[in-house]
């Protein structure tokens, strides 16, 4: 993170797959599916973006879409971003959804004439409708930038169950499965106990 913090920004490129003929831009915020790339004055790339994994993932590389996303559009943005063109960065503040695989949820990229974008990638956002939302998918993980400080209440990535099973230290899985294995006993209970009473109502 620190290797980008006194940089200025020179070109920034956003990548879509969904939605492939509308424009990314509204009023006060981008929207994008894939990933983003951004390109510093120096010739270093930041980029966040969905890999060969299937998540996307955070890196201070240049990114490059995987093969099999053979639809993809790269939109050049950094009009978007001409606020901040001739700023360096002083400081982002990043808030990962699980860091082992440097999945970001949200980062703050701000800026020495004090001026922050926000970069959100959310399960669910717009849940005051306060903005209007450009999407009719719902899977999967998807990318907001807002160019100001008003940022709609959203929903911060999740993982299923069994996809962070195995990265799970043993005792929390024994702790996670116990769980899982008490809750089904009691409903099985539940169940039964419902039923026997259904029994005795008819005798």
């Amino acid at each position: 993170m620190s290797s980008i913090i006194g940089l200025k920004i020179q070109k920034v490129e956003y990548y879509t797959i969904n939605d492939i003929d509308s424009s990314p831009f509204f009023e006060d915020f981008d929207h994008f599916d894939l990933g983003i790339n951004i390109e510093f004055t120096n010739g270093s790339h930041f980029h966040i973006g969905y890999k060969n994994n299937d998540r996307p993932e955070l890196a201070f590389d240049k990114y490059e879409p995987q093969k099999y996303y053979s639809d993809f559009r790269t939109i050049d943005a950094t009009h978007r971003w001409q606020n901040i063109l001739d700023c360096s960065i002083s400081d982002l503040d990043i808030l990962y959804a699980y860091e082992k695989w440097n999945l970001p949820t949200k980062c703050v990229f701000k800026f020495k004439n004090q001026i922050s974008y926000t970069l959100i990638l959310g399960e669910e956002i717009n849940l005051d409708s306060s903005i209007p939302n450009p999407l009719y998918f719902v899977d999967g993980a998807y990318f907001y930038l807002f160019l100001n400080e008003n940022i709609p209440a959203f929903e911060h990535v999740k993982f299923r169950y069994d996809e962070i099973l195995d990265e799970l230290p043993v005792d929390s899985r024994i702790i996670k499965i116990k769980s899982q294995t008490l809750i089904g006993i009691v409903l099985l209970l539940t169940v039964l106990s419902l039923s026997l009473l259904h029994y005795l109502e008819l005798v």
